[in-house]
């Protein structure tokens, strides 16, 4: 019991290090400030506004920004500020679902071919590669035009582009690991395959996948947001930006500002993750600390 509580506190406290030297740099700390703050916001907005996201006024419909809409209002009299960060709370449940199960069964997939090698590693190899030679854009565009457009759906869609990605990410690494002595080490003891791979080789590169799924964060975020843009994401009158921007686009001549507020809320998500994400690799690499200043 003593040696599980000293585990646990040794591995909190490598987290906390580790989330020090990401604020201590200055790409982490503009990657950790800017996602925070709307992350904060997007949890908050029900308690703060007092508007309704979904249920209008047309007799307040395309009011400049003002001192009781700090971001105007919409063609259907709701306001915009509301509607924006409940947006980005649906943006950010999606992409982290998105990115999530794509990371998630990439690594797995990527471990695995890796490890094993021979006709599993072709196969799989063979797979990733028709998937990688088409984007993934596209990839979620038919799928979520075949299934519907839906958050589930949605979802799917993002993980599956997200998925060859991580495969080769994971493989090409395990490959180098698993000729390292403490993988020998662990086979001359006699321990199973699935027991080197989920226990000493996958934490072993752990920081890979880590810093490619806050990475992705950003990209889900604009996929999901192309998607909505698009007519194939989440559906008026629910507010997610992709969604937004695409429905403000017919009011940009009239009232612009409803095109800027989620523009720039989805440009600092996008920008504050692949900040966060860059500093992250950068951290947790051993090969690159040496970089860090």
């Amino acid at each position: 019991m003593m040696q599980v509580r000293f585990d646990s506190l040794r591995k909190l406290g490598s987290i906390n290090s580790t989330f020090l030297m990401i604020a201590k740099t200055r790409t982490g700390l503009i990657g950790i400030s800017s996602v925070s703050s709307i992350v904060f916001l997007s949890i908050i907005i029900g308690v703060i506004s007092p508007y309704n996201p979904i249920k209008g006024n047309l007799a307040e419909a395309l009011r400049a920004p003002s001192l009781s809409h700090p971001f105007g209002t919409d063609e259907l009299g709701r306001d915009l500020f509301t509607r924006t960060f409940y947006g980005a709370r649906t943006s950010l449940l999606i992409s982290f679902l998105g990115a999530g199960l794509g990371a998630g069964l990439g690594t797995i997939l990527g471990l695995l071919a890796g490890y094993m090698g021979g006709a599993i590693d072709y196969i799989l190899m063979r797979i990733s590669d028709a998937l990688l030679s088409i984007p993934s854009i596209l990839i979620a565009i038919a799928l979520v035009a075949t299934l519907g457009p839906s958050m589930n759906n949605i979802v799917i869609a993002i993980a599956f582009g997200l998925i060859p990605a991580y495969m080769r990410l994971t493989r090409g690494i395990v490959v180098q690991v698993k000729n390292l002595e403490y993988v020998i080490a662990a086979k001359l003891l006699g321990l199973s395959s699935m027991r080197i791979m989920f226990r000493h080789v996958l934490p072993n590169i752990s920081y890979l996948s880590i810093s490619q799924f806050t990475l992705d964060l950003g990209g889900a975020i604009l996929m999901a947001s192309g998607l909505g843009f698009l007519g194939l994401g989440i559906q008026p009158p629910y507010p997610e930006l992709g969604t937004m921007i695409g429905t403000a686009k017919m009011y940009v001549g009239l009232a612009p500002y409803l095109i800027f507020f989620p523009g720039i809320v989805l440009l600092i998500l996008a920008l504050g993750f692949n900040l966060l994400g860059n500093t992250i690799r950068d951290v947790m690499d051993p090969s690159s600390r040496v970089m860090m200043k």
